[in-house]
């Protein structure tokens, strides 16, 4: 597909509105010296061709999960064509109590980001996976689970493509400071490691049943007005705004916009997994990338002797470049325990859709059954 091409009031409106997602269009637009119909039509024509999309990213230290899952497979078994196997994979995320924030999976390897409980959730998890797989009779490959606190990890990035998005389109045009002017403004302006780092007063457990359908549904419909909320929870719209603004305040919601990484000619996700011989050189060895090649990551964690991260690149070569350049820089640093894990994934064969759901983990939470139902139907197809 190749870099996307876009024109000036593109790029502006691109930027601003990635930089300040709580702020109204009349305050960017003004802020970018653009007059609101312009700034409107534009912004909308980016969101319709799906390259931009509004979201609610949930903390999730406070609604009660402790680890983000890093799951990756190799040598996963072709256990049926690709057509089937495409449909088995999307039926699986409605039928199963799965957890992801994010997933990317070809015919032979995958990898998958999980919000989970605890160590206890973890456990489950895990032998949901295996009761599954024992009731499909396949085999599954080699897979590794890495695991991180959301709250005391460090969280350089969470799916943040701003970073990247400069480098490609920022040439020539300075983004305005703009200062936050109520919760939800102020919440989308800190930092990642700050917001899940934040253990605030209250937790999930501790919230009314409307403050918790609220945040479920702003997550889930990021999109959707206050008045439609407010109709289909049965409350008035003075409530919804209400839960919201405590939501925001309180530290449970932050506002972000994700683009969609194939409709900006992103072709190759790297992966990368290292484990680190003591604790300083993980520090100093992310302090030396900062210039060059950390801009193209858009998730990044890491904790005293671990690190994982993904990378976003137009072309193979770029990839494999980095790939090579990675493995050379962590060798002479001499820090490292054992070879870094390296992967590359092509974004044009998953086989499965929108890579991103920040809503599942919150609507699954606490359930670990399979659906009986559906398991037999696949057993049997043929």
């Amino acid at each position: 597909m190749g870099q996307l091409s876009l024109t000036d009031n593109e790029r502006k409106v691109l930027l601003t509105v990635m930089s300040y997602p709580e702020h109204s269009d009349t305050d960017l637009s003004r802020a970018v010296d653009m007059n609101i119909y312009t700034f409107n039509k534009v912004k909308n024509s980016l969101i319709s061709r799906g390259l931009i999309r509004k979201t609610a990213v949930p903390n999730y230290s406070l609604t009660g999960f402790e680890l983000m899952v890093f799951t990756y497979g190799t040598d996963m078994d072709s256990f049926l064509d690709p057509f089937n196997r495409r449909d088995l994979i999307s039926g699986f995320e409605s039928k199963i109590p799965a957890r992801f924030i994010f997933k990317i999976m070809e015919m032979h390897q995958g990898l998958a980001i999980h919000a989970v409980e605890d160590f206890t959730g973890l456990k489950r998890g895990l032998k949901l996976k295996r009761d599954l797989i024992n009731e499909l009779g396949i085999e599954i490959g080699s897979m590794t689970h890495v695991k991180f606190s959301f709250r005391d990890s460090t969280i350089k990035r969470f799916f943040d493509m701003l970073p990247m998005l400069r480098e490609e389109f920022g040439s020539g045009f300075d983004i305005p400071k703009m200062d936050p002017k109520n919760p939800a403004q102020e919440s989308a302006s800190i930092s990642w490691e700050e917001f899940f780092s934040d253990v605030g007063e209250r937790s999930f457990d501790d919230m009314d049943g409307l403050n918790r359908d609220v945040l479920i549904r702003t997550v889930s419909e990021p999109d959707e007005s206050d008045q439609k909320t407010a109709t289909e929870l049965g409350v008035s719209r003075y409530k919804i705004r209400k839960a919201k603004e405590e939501l925001f305040t309180e530290g449970f919601l932050k506002t972000s916009y994700v683009p969609d990484i194939k409709g900006f000619g992103f072709e190759v996700v790297l992966f990368t997994h290292m484990i680190f011989k003591n604790d300083d050189p993980i520090h100093r060895y992310f302090s030396s990338m900062e210039e060059g090649f950390i801009p193209a990551m858009f998730h990044l964690v890491y904790d005293g002797l671990e690190g994982c991260g993904m990378g976003l690149f137009h072309k193979l070569s770029d990839a494999s470049w980095a790939y090579h350049n990675l493995q050379d820089r962590m060798k002479n640093m001499n820090a490292i325990e054992k070879n870094p894990h390296l992967q590359l994934f092509s974004v044009s064969n998953s086989l499965t859709e929108y890579p991103f759901d920040f809503a599942q983990p919150l609507i699954n939470r606490g359930s670990w059954e399979l659906d009986r139902e559906y398991l037999e139907m696949v057993k049997t197809r043929p």
